[in-house]
C-alpha cells in the first residue's frame, strides 16, 4: 500500500464511507495516484514514477518472458518511459513477484501462457508496436519443456510481427 503522509491517512479515516460520493472520490484519487507510479513490494521496494504520455507518442510493447530478471528490467524501463507494456511469459523460469508491482497498473497487462499457438500470438500481438524476446534458450529447472515451448513460441512471434507490421526486437 503507498503511504500518503499522517496528515492524509487520519483526514480519510476522518470522512464517513457511507456517502457514496465520498467513497467514488477515493477510489479516483487512489486510481490517479497508482495509475503514475509502482507500487512497492519486496522483490522492488522503491516507487518506479511513470509519466503520462499523449496517445500519439505511447507505445504498446509486447515482452515475452518479462517475468523472468531481464525481461522485467527490461519492463520497469518501459513503464517508467510511460508506454503500454503487455508480458507473455509461461512462467517456466521467470517469476510472478517479479512483475508484482505492476499488476495495478492501467498500462500494464500479463499473459500467463504455456502453449504459445499462432492463434494466441495474434491477439496478443494486435496493435504491438515492438516485440522484445527476453527468453532463455535452456534453463536448468525446465530443460526441453522451455527449449520446445522457446523454438515454437519465437517462430510463432516472428512470424506474426512481420505481418502485423511490429518491430521484432531479441534481447
Amino acid at each position: 500500500m503507498v503511504s500518503l503522509g499522517p496528515e492524509t491517512t487520519l483526514k480519510r479515516n476522518a470522512i464517513s464511507l457511507a456517502d457514496p460520493h465520498t467513497a467514488e472520490l477515493r477510489l479516483r484519487e487512489d486510481f490517479e495516484l497508482l495509475s503514475t507510479q509502482s507500487v512497492p513490494t519486496g522483490t522492488t521496494p522503491y516507487v518506479i514514477t511513470t509519466p503520462r504520455l499523449p496517445d500519439a507518442k505511447r507505445l504498446r510493447i509486447l515482452v515475452t518472458g518479462g517475468a523472468g530478471f531481464v525481461g522485467s528490467h527490461l519492463v520497469d524501463k518501459l513503464m517508467h518511459l510511460g508506454h503500454e507494456v503487455v508480458v507473455l511469459d509461461n512462467f517456466f523460469t521467470g517469476q510472478k513477484k517479479n512483475i508484482e508491482h505492476w499488476l495495478h497498473h492501467p498500462n500494464f497487462r500479463y499473459v500467463r501462457c504455456i502453449h504459445l499457438s499462432y492463434a494466441v500470438c495474434s491477439i496478443v500481438l494486435t496493435g504491438t508496436h515492438i516485440l522484445y524476446m527476453c527468453l532463455s534458450i535452456y534453463a536448468q529447472s525446465g530443460g526441453a519443456r522451455c527449449y520446445g515451448s522457446h523454438i515454437l513460441g519465437s517462430g510463432s512471434n516472428l512470424s506474426l510481427s512481420l505481418s502485423c507490421k511490429s518491430s521484432p526486437l531479441p534481447v
